[in-house]
């Protein structure tokens, strides 16, 4: 004979969702979006210094900069572009015009490997900091 208890399913729904709410919250805290806007600040910083090859990217030499205003607008955590688009998305990008296009020829929007680790990291300090995650 097997038998299943459901309880322990249940209560791990309960946990999952109470952990999945507190990962909501974050994206409206203003000092974990500053210290997002810092981490990609150096990731677009990593990437424009590789020439693109810190995302796998292929500039075939090129620094792309002429005026310094596109990479600047990047690199610079008090020029980064962060935008609220819906609930639970933040968008890290140029003010600059002509970003997209650069970016369709050249890509240099993405995040780097270091930087990924940090936004773990950033994640768990800030959920730790909140309260204690019930599912590991």
């Amino acid at each position: 004979m097997f038998t299943f208890d459901f309880t322990e399913l249940v209560e791990l729904v309960d946990d999952l969702e109470h952990d999945l709410n507190m990962v909501k919250d974050i994206a409206d805290d203003d000092m974990f979006v500053e210290e997002l806007r810092t981490i990609m600040a150096d990731n677009f910083g990593d990437i424009w210094v590789t020439k693109g090859r810190a995302i796998g990217s292929d500039w075939n030499g090129r620094t792309l900069v002429q005026t310094g205003n596109l990479r600047d607008s990047l690199r610079n955590e008090m020029r980064l572009r962060v935008r609220r688009v819906g609930p639970d998305l933040l968008v890290f990008d140029s003010s600059v015009f002509y970003a997209r296009y650069v970016n369709q020829m050249y890509r240099f929007y993405g995040v780097t490997d270091e930087a990924e680790g940090d936004i773990a990291s950033a994640v768990g300090a800030v959920l730790r900091q909140k309260g204690k995650l019930r599912w590991s």
